[in-house]
């Protein structure tokens, strides 16, 4: 190991000191600076500083000093808002950095077994993996996952790598599978010390350490320790601060990879939409190769748990900034305790931006994923990195040890094979498109929720349904498989697009207290507000129902404005047997002025009157998009109903806007 750390830290002094300084290719962008603030409000701060668009390098563990990588202007704008902004660092090569630390420490203390003595490269760090690999070849295995799944390769032409440990590591095992990233963000150089050192555990404690063993027999685990590759080869050559990829914009460069996923990227606390912000968000969702390789590689291994490691600030993100989630208290309580088992004393935060990898992982595909930020400060020394691999691990292994609340399988009642089903809590409400399905090989699924009893629904198009009631403690483990029979015939009970009056009844109970922007059929005009609001496209044809069809002077003239707006279907006779199913279009779009006591409602009024959906509103604002809600009706089966569709501007005078499209009920 000391010869090891010996010919490593030459063979870095020598690069160095053999690349001319003119010969290093210079960032276009505008250069950066490591400054420092001092204050005693540094969480707040933060949010701030974020919120105004700075890049924000960390927080101290006692929120006492917050660190930042901006521009001369940036520095110049902090000064006239009254901050001492003290230089900590000018950007440079990561190299340099290293070679200045080095002759400083000439010594560095020994860390994890047969880890380099100090930050390897991108080169060095595949070359680490195929070492672990080569030396655990029954249970590791280096994949290249741009190659193994047809994704394409980084801007610059570099595939994105991972470690897979299983005790079968050959086999696609149907056991749950478990993903550790690091360094989304190029900088954050210490990350991939942390994934490396968990891929050293977890091999060379195998088959001697009970509580190791039995993690890689029951889970296929996966650690990727860079998906920045591009990025993450600069921050070595050219500069130390870079934060994203290296993908060229006419107005500058690379986008904030942790800011390109799906999930709420159109939300008004998402990334910057300037391409020469350190938080740029990409052109659009997903716009990014390797957001793109992620999300493929996801949906393939569906990964149950998810770990992205980023530095700095020991603490873990949960949930979601702006956007509201039903389970947002219990994500609080699971990442406080990933954060004490993790060192950090229990420190969490919601995240900085919407669109970051996690909130794509739960949102999406179930998992019960975290973003846990690490160290004390930025770029620490390796020996810092390595006592921080030690520091977290435990929490890792308390991830792998975390029940699955439920999973199991859907498969063909006929023949058995895997299904790709489509899964729905159906006494929760998610508002921002939150999904879970079953799929890859084994038809596997998993759902993790807070104690309750939830009723799960599976579908799938072709087959009826299936819908289980499941009790869920706080460490239970339910394993419920389902098996799917071939649908009969769908059957049409009910279809209205809107473009004709088939009998809607407006206030039908003449309590209605809206005073503007009461229902109606028509075709709709476009409001805009910050995003768009009414809609003026509809889902089929050009009428749909709208709350104040016109545009008006303004996008708040014809809103629905002082209270409750409602309207009755006619009466639709339901079939005795049989699942029955109402789906419609719909959109519920609101200012930031807005708030829970806003929503779009749907009831079914018959021998009881029911609510089966409902979306609230909250004070984030929210743009107008069509989308698809679907509600099992068997409950009613045999009885005359009518559909009541209400919206409301219930508390303070808000801007909100609603629609619905396309209602249809049908048997099968």
């Amino acid at each position: 190991m000391k010869f090891r750390a010996i010919a490593v830290l030459l063979s870095l002094t020598m690069s160095v000191l053999l690349v001319p300084a003119r010969g290093v290719q210079q960032d276009t962008d505008e250069p950066r600076f490591h400054v420092r603030i001092e204050t005693s409000k540094g969480a707040a701060l933060r949010e701030n500083l974020e919120a105004a668009g700075y890049d924000v390098l960390g927080v101290d563990t006692q929120r006492s000093k917050i660190d930042l990588a901006v521009t001369r202007a940036e520095w110049r704008a902090l000064k006239s808002r009254g901050y001492t902004v003290e230089l900590v660092d000018r950007a440079r090569p990561l190299r340099e950095v290293l070679l200045r630390q080095t002759q400083a420490q000439p010594f560095p203390a020994p860390g994890l077994a047969a880890v380099p003595a100090t930050y390897s490269d991108l080169d060095g760090l595949v070359h680490r993996m195929q070492e672990i690999a080569d030396a655990y070849p029954a249970i590791a295995l280096l994949v290249d996952i741009t190659a193994t799944y047809g994704t394409p390769p980084t801007v610059e032409g570099r595939h994105l790598f991972a470690l897979k440990i299983s005790d079968n590591v050959t086999v696609d095992e149907d056991e749950p599978s478990m993903l550790v990233v690091s360094a989304h963000h190029a900088r954050e150089i210490s990350t991939p010390v942390i994934t490396l050192g968990a891929a050293e555990r977890l091999t060379s404690g195998y088959e001697i350490d009970p509580q190791i063993t039995a993690a890689v027999n029951g889970h296929e685990i996966w650690l990727a320790p860079v998906w920045n590759p591009d990025g993450y080869s600069y921050v070595f050559t050219n500069n130390n601060l870079w934060r994203k990829n290296r993908r060229v914009f006419t107005s500058g460069t690379g986008v904030d990879q942790n800011r390109n996923y799906t999930q709420g990227w159109s939300a008004s606390c998402a990334g910057s939409t300037n391409p020469s912000s350190d938080t740029y968000k990409g052109p659009s969702a997903a716009s990014e190769a390797e957001t793109q390789t992620m999300m493929t590689w996801s949906d393939r291994e569906r990964f149950a748990k998810v770990i992205d490691y980023h530095s700095f600030g020991q603490e873990v993100l949960y949930a979601y900034l702006c956007l509201s989630h039903p389970f947002r208290s219990w994500m609080q309580q699971e990442a406080a305790t990933l954060s004490q088992v993790s060192g950090y004393g229990g420190l969490t935060r919601v995240p900085s931006a919407e669109g970051e990898h996690p909130e794509w992982q739960f949102a999406r595909m179930g998992a019960y994923a975290f973003l846990i930020e690490t160290n004390t400060e930025f770029q620490p020394s390796y020996d810092s990195a390595v006592a921080e691999a030690n520091l977290v691990w435990p929490g890792i292994l308390s991830v792998l040890e975390r029940p699955i609340s439920i999973s199991g399988h859907v498969t063909d009642a006929t023949t058995g094979a895997p299904l790709a089903a489509r899964i729905d809590l159906l006494n929760v409400t998610f508002p921002n498109g939150e999904t879970n399905n079953s799929g890859g090989s084994y038809g596997a699924y998993h759902i993790f929720v807070p104690a309750g009893t939830y009723n799960v629904r599976f579908s799938a198009p072709g087959y009826a349904s299936s819908t289980s009631s499941v009790s869920v403690t706080e460490t239970s483990a339910t394993v419920v498989d389902i098996e799917l029979s071939p649908a009969a015939p769908e059957q049409l009970v009910f279809s209205d697009d809107f473009e004709t009056n088939q009998g809607w009844t407006v206030n039908p109970a003449a309590t209605d207290t809206a005073t503007a922007g009461r229902w109606e059929r028509g075709d709709p005009q476009a409001t805009s507000s910050s995003g768009p609001k009414q809609l003026g496209t509809t889902t089929s044809g050009i009428n749909d129902l709208v709350t104040g069809r016109l545009a008006g002077s303004s996008s708040g003239a014809n809103d629905l404005d002082g209270g409750l707006t409602s309207v009755r279907s006619p009466e639709i006779t339901l079939p005795a047997s049989g699942n029955i199913t109402l789906s419609f279009r719909y959109y519920l779009a609101h200012g930031s002025n807005a708030s829970s006591a806003d929503f779009l409602r749907f009831r079914v009024v018959g021998t009881t009157t029911t609510t089966v959906f409902q979306e609230i509103g909250d004070g984030a604002d929210d743009d107008g998009v069509w989308a698809t809600a679907t509600i099992d009706l068997s409950a009613f089966a045999g009885q005359t109903i009518r559909i009541l569709i209400e919206a409301a501007d219930a508390g303070s005078p808000s801007l909100i806007e609603a629609g619905v499209d396309d209602v249809r009920i049908v048997q099968q």
